[in-house]
């Protein structure tokens, strides 16, 4: 399945992107940024009720939202919203600037590749936004970007059928 694929080639290009880049951890250390698809892993009970919420942080999540067939001319397009979620337990709150400098280098990732698995097209307008219920010590925001994906083929949808 196409979303799938384009899924599963963001989430590998963030997983790489991100390799060297840490940011602060519930534990106060720096860490990778872990990458997620769709959606959280179950949470890992923990003794300590507090940091169980932010037990994941920092993370991008990778969320299939929705696609688009506009007619048998034009390819299929996908909407794909990253979640950056970030860990900061300083009182200035301005734990989001690591969400923005998240954000920063996905975009500039993004728009110089234009294409990712030399399949799936960037499409234009890339959005982003905070979120507004962000609980302290944890910051999140949103982009937002639609990619042109292939349409499968006869043979490509008859094969996934088989594989069920």
């Amino acid at each position: 399945m196409t979303p799938i694929e384009l899924q599963d080639y963001l989430i590998k290009e963030l997983r790489m992107l991100f390799s060297e880049f840490k940011l602060q951890n519930q534990d106060g250390d720096l860490s990778s940024i872990n990458v997620f698809t769709q959606y959280l892993p179950e949470a890992i009970e923990s003794q300590d009720d507090e940091n169980e919420s932010g037990q994941f942080e920092p993370y991008v999540r990778v969320i299939l939202l929705d696609g688009e067939d506009n007619g048998p001319a034009t390819p299929y397009t996908c909407s794909i919203q990253f979640e950056i979620s970030t860990y900061d337990e300083e009182k200035d709150c301005q734990g989001y600037r690591d969400c923005l400098l998240t954000i920063n280098r996905m975009y500039k990732h993004f728009v110089e590749q234009g294409s990712i698995g030399e399949k799936f097209e960037l499409q234009y307008p890339i959005k982003w936004q905070g979120s507004e219920d962000d609980k302290y010590p944890q910051f999140k925001f949103y982009m937002l970007t639609k990619w042109s994906i292939p349409k499968p083929t006869y043979s490509e949808i008859m094969i996934q059928r088989r594989n069920k």
